[in-house]
């Protein structure tokens, strides 16, 4: 299994990013007894995992990365019949769907095939006739 620590481009960037800075907030909260629940403990150590993922292009973090949103939008379209339609609570929805959308479009091929681009090269060889050898 070959490891790239490039970034993988365009939203997965971002959307990796943010899950891992989000991720690491909640275990530092739980860490200092915030929300002293150990579900929270996990799902955030999930979210790491899957930004991981996300980093280093494995098909497995789009398909965990689709549950984690959904859960979240979950939340968010809860949050929106119990509080009404807030700023905060639009502003959370439309990230929420940018998850979707950026996890969507990702074309994991396309990013497995950038890779071995240059093994599918043709051979450029230079051979020398000669009347006699070396």
């Amino acid at each position: 299994m070959k490891f790239d620590l490039r970034p993988p481009g365009g939203n997965i960037t971002w959307l990796s990013l943010i899950w891992l800075v989000l991720g690491c907030l909640f275990v530092a909260a739980f860490v200092q007894g915030l929300p002293a629940t150990w579900p929270w403990f996990c799902a955030s150590t999930f979210v790491i995992a899957v930004s991981a993922g996300l980093w280093f292009r494995r098909p497995w973090a789009r398909w965990a990365g689709f549950v984690v949103a959904a859960a979240l939008l979950g939340l968010r379209i809860s949050g929106l019949f119990r509080h009404g339609i807030t700023l905060s609570q639009s502003l959370r929805l439309f990230f929420n769907l940018w998850y979707f959308w950026a996890l969507w479009e990702w074309d994991l091929r396309k990013d497995e095939s950038t890779d071995s681009d240059n093994d599918d090269a043709p051979m450029i060889s230079l051979v020398q006739l000669l009347r006699e050898p070396r």
